[in-house]
């Protein structure tokens, strides 16, 4: 009898040690404040299932996922960490750290877990790369470099710069020329023969509306059309200039 009650004992404390291990969350979210935490669960929901809220004895309120087995879990917070749909601080948990429940509204499955999921996601293969073998490349024999050439002596001949053969009579007389009234070589005392005239046209610019090469070879003609008009202005001036002085 002892024996059968023992047995029993123990086949008893194994079930609630299991269920409890099976019992298993992700906890992926805390907040200070139940209406922080209602609006985090709610964005989780939107794009991650079996999302549920708990009250913590602390005073503060954590999301998490589930129930799951504890290996479900496990696997679960691997792919869920890699694709980045859950912090990188997220961690399993277990329901007996948890007080109450606040999210979904209505629900408590602390007190009456749901069917709890055990399907084990398939573990990632991950194929090892074998190392590089690294094979050494001899060395190229040195060949001795071969002696610089000297080079030849720069000779540098001085040529003497000539003589002037201007006379003193004429070096005085160019002088005179370099007075500021003067006309190049001539004579003329009139500012007139001094003045040069500017034709200045009207600025120029690209059309943005033409594609860059259209725009080039457009801006291009307008250019030189514009330059010829000024130049046909400036040799009119000048020869109504040369008329008058013939006057």
């Amino acid at each position: 009898m002892k024996l059968l009650i023992s047995a029993l004992w123990m086949v008893l404390v194994t079930t609630a040690q299991t269920q409890a291990q099976d019992n298993a969350w992700l906890q992926i979210d805390a907040q200070p404040t139940e209406a922080e935490a209602e609006e985090s669960a709610r964005y989780y929901e939107s794009f991650l299932p079996d999302v549920a809220g708990f009250a913590l004895a602390s005073g503060w309120y954590v999301i998490a996922l589930g129930p799951y087995s504890e290996i479900t879990a496990q696997n679960l917070l691997q792919v869920y960490r890699d694709s980045g749909q859950v912090p990188a601080d997220s961690f399993t948990s277990y329901a007996q750290d948890y007080a109450r429940q606040f999210w979904p509204l209505g629900e408590d499955l602390l007190a009456a877990p749901e069917e709890i999921t055990t399907t084990l996601l398939p573990e990632p293969i991950v194929e090892s790369t074998p190392e590089p073998v690294v094979v050494p490349t001899p060395e190229a024999p040195t060949v001795p470099e071969a002696p610089a050439e000297a080079e030849p002596p720069l000779v540098v001949t001085q040529t003497p710069a000539p003589q002037s053969t201007q006379t003193l009579t004429e070096a005085r007389n160019s002088e005179s020329l370099m007075s500021r009234d003067e006309v190049d070589t001539g004579g003329s005392k009139s500012r007139d023969d001094r003045l040069v005239t500017v034709q200045i046209g009207q600025p120029l610019y690209p059309n943005l509306d033409l594609e860059e090469p259209e725009a080039v070879a457009d801006l291009r003609d307008r250019s030189r059309a514009a330059i010829v008009g000024m130049l046909e202005k400036v040799s009119a001036t000048q020869a109504v200039a040369e008329s008058a002085r013939q006057l």
